[in-house]
């Protein structure tokens, strides 16, 4: 089952599109990524309606078994294939490991994201003040619950590639920097997640 074909259908530049594929370099699992613009006028076409119902991104696949939802694809991916953990083994690891990846989902994504990134980069939108106050109490959390290093446990874990995924965009936001640089534990953080080769291999094209 190892050496069937796998494909991730979706864009490079979705934030949950990049989790599974930050899954997949830590894995070591060569994958095949199947553009999708679910931006396209009309939506997607009939065939990712088939893999995905609700027409979103990512869909994955492994020889026959088809997957939607980012949780559900990052937790086969941990299991189906071999090569280092990206989940947390210890109790409390784990557990902070899950509690940040549902900060990413429930306030970093909508905030640092939508709130800020995106009408910063838009033509016909600003960031409204009240946005970047949102921000810093996301970060000031985030900062709050990390480990020394790592977003929980030892090593990389889906903590860091969640947290990574959306950071990589905020921090090319005017006030991103300054307000992660408020916290020297997260700003470190980001300048080793910035060179760490699951990111390098993974990278959006504002990085580049």
């Amino acid at each position: 089952m190892q050496n069937m074909p796998v494909r991730l259908h979706g864009a490079p530049y979705s934030v949950y599109v990049r989790i599974c594929r930050m899954a997949l370099a830590a894995k070591g699992v060569e994958y095949e990524l199947v553009p999708v613009d679910v931006f396209a006028e009309g939506g997607p076409g009939a065939d990712h309606l088939e893999r995905h119902p609700f027409g979103k991104i990512p869909a994955f696949e492994h020889g026959g078994f088809g997957l939607f939802e980012t949780d559900a694809i990052v937790s086969y991916i941990e299991r189906a294939f071999d090569g280092p953990s990206i989940e947390c083994l210890d109790a409390q690891h784990h557990a902070r490991m899950r509690q940040l990846m549902r900060i990413v989902d429930n306030y970093v994504y909508p905030v640092l994201l939508w709130k800020c990134y995106v009408p910063e980069t838009a033509e016909d939108k600003e960031v409204a003040p009240e946005s970047w106050d949102e921000a810093a109490k996301v970060l000031a959390v985030v900062a709050s619950l990390m480990g020394p290093r790592w977003m929980a446990g030892s090593g990389l874990s889906l903590a860091d590639i969640y947290m990574w995924a959306a950071l990589a965009y905020f921090r090319r936001t005017e006030k991103g920097p300054e307000l992660i640089t408020a916290h020297t534990g997260l700003a470190a953080w980001c300048e080793r997640m910035a060179r760490h080769p699951v990111c390098l291999a993974t990278q959006y094209d504002v990085e580049c």
